[in-house]
């Protein structure tokens, strides 16, 4: 609902705070994993690093992931398995804030989901890993 019963704005759908955030939660994380890069830690901590940060979405954690392996910092088959623990990691995020949701019927199917999601992909994944 973008107008309150007022009939004044209450919500800015164009606004520019969200991509700042965005930017910003972008920029943390790439500092964050060049960081644990230079301290010489191993790829499988700094996939599980990374991963977590899928808990706010995917698209951070993949641009970081991403550009680090285009700079050949991290190899293909990590930055592969990164991008999937992201994702699945996402997965769990959405999951449980839909089921904390009011609608308990809406959390359940979008959990459901997930899950099947989830079952499907991972033999993929482990069929084709790099």
């Amino acid at each position: 609902k973008i107008f309150n019963n007022d009939n004044k704005i209450k919500y800015y759908p164009f606004s520019i705070i969200p991509a700042l955030k965005f930017v910003l939660l972008i920029t943390f994380i790439n500092i964050a994993v060049q960081f644990l890069i230079f301290q010489n830690i191993s790829s499988t901590l700094l996939v599980t690093l990374t991963s977590l940060a899928g808990l706010t979405g995917v698209d951070a954690p993949s641009i970081a992931i991403s550009s680090l392996q285009q700079k050949e910092i991290l190899a293909v088959a990590p930055a592969v398995i990164a991008i999937v623990v992201t994702n699945y990691i996402n997965f769990l995020g959405k999951g449980f804030y839909a089921y904390l949701s009011k609608n308990k019927t809406f959390g359940l199917y979008i959990v459901v989901s997930l899950f099947i999601i989830f079952l499907v992909s991972l033999p993929l994944f482990l069929l084709f890993r790099v």
